[in-house]
C-alpha cells in the first residue's frame, strides 16, 4: 500500500505520475501557495511592470497598489527578464 499522500497525487493523475512525483520530491516538505492569491500577485506585478514601463514613477506606483517603493523595486527586478519573454 502507497501512502496516503500518495494515494491522493494518483487519485487525480495516474499511477506513473503519482510515482515520478514521489522520486522527485522524496524527503522533502513542500508548500504550494494558494493558487488565487499567487494568481492575483501575478497579474499585479505585470500591471506595475507595464505602469512603470509608461513612465509612472516607483513613489507612483507605490502609493496606486499600496506597496512600499522597496517591494515595487523588487516586483519590478523580478518581473523584467520574465517579461522580455512574455507579450506586454
Amino acid at each position: 500500500m502507497i501512502p496516503e499522500i500518495y494515494q491522493e497525487i494518483e487519485a487525480v493523475t495516474d499511477r506513473e505520475t503519482a510515482k515520478r512525483i514521489a522520486e522527485l520530491f522524496q524527503g522533502c516538505q513542500v508548500y504550494f501557495p494558494i493558487w488565487d492569491r499567487t494568481e492575483k500577485q501575478r497579474k499585479r506585478d505585470m500591471a506595475i511592470y507595464r505602469d512603470r514601463m509608461a513612465g509612472i514613477g516607483i513613489q507612483e506606483l507605490a502609493k496606486k497598489y499600496g506597496l512600499t517603493e522597496r517591494r515595487i523595486r523588487a516586483i519590478l527586478n523580478d518581473a523584467a527578464p520574465k517579461q522580455r519573454r512574455l507579450p506586454i
